[in-house]
């Protein structure tokens, strides 16, 4: 009896985990290490405040702390700055507002298709859509990125999934790479 339950929910876990596939929009290029990557070694005091507008049902308090993470460990990962505890202390004021397109709908054909163990198809695209406002001094710029991963869920998605990832690691990718491309544009621009 315990062998047959193991062996079903090896069964489901393989189907469910790996029918699963995901595919990247590319809108923003991959951003290349050396254009990255600071050799300052006086660092810019920066410091984010961040706003999430969302569909009703999503939490825009946790979502805002999530945008300001990946915004700090991309900026810190670049060894260009420091991250300070308010805007009086900081050489580099970042406003950000994000945005999530998701509609609350898509529980219905999820449900179509995890009931239907992934034979009827789904798919739903993540957009992380933020805009930036940046200010040093009196300088002032405005930002807008946007990219997206599409996930699509399908039996025979089990053939393509080792060649795309999985969803959890291209979104991480996706996020990343967006925050990392905004840091190489506040470079270029004469931020940091």
């Amino acid at each position: 009896m315990i062998n047959l339950l193991t062996k079903s929910v090896t069964i489901l876990f393989f189907i469910f985990g790996f029918s699963c596939a995901t595919f990247k929009a590319n809108k923003l290029p991959l951003v290349e290490k050396d254009e990255y990557i600071s050799n300052k070694k006086e660092k810019v005091k920066v410091f984010s405040r961040w706003k999430f507008e969302s569909p009703p049902g999503i939490d825009p308090v946790s979502f805002t702390a999530i945008q300001k993470t990946w915004f700090e460990r991309a900026i810190i990962e670049s060894g260009c700055c420091d991250i300070v505890e308010g805007p009086k202390e900081a050489q580099l004021v970042i406003d950000g507002l994000g945005f999530d397109h998701t509609s609350p709908w898509l529980v219905l054909p999820r449900l179509f298709n995890a009931s239907s163990l992934t034979v009827i198809p789904f798919w739903q695209t993540v957009t992380l859509d933020i805009k930036v406002t940046a200010t040093k001094g009196s300088k002032i710029k405005d930002y807008e990125l946007k990219d997206s991963v599409t996930m699509v869920s399908w039996l025979p998605m089990i053939f393509v999934f080792p060649f795309t990832g999985g969803p959890g690691k291209n979104k991480e990718e996706l996020v990343l790479n967006t925050y990392q491309t905004l840091v190489v544009h506040l470079k270029k621009d004469g931020y940091l």
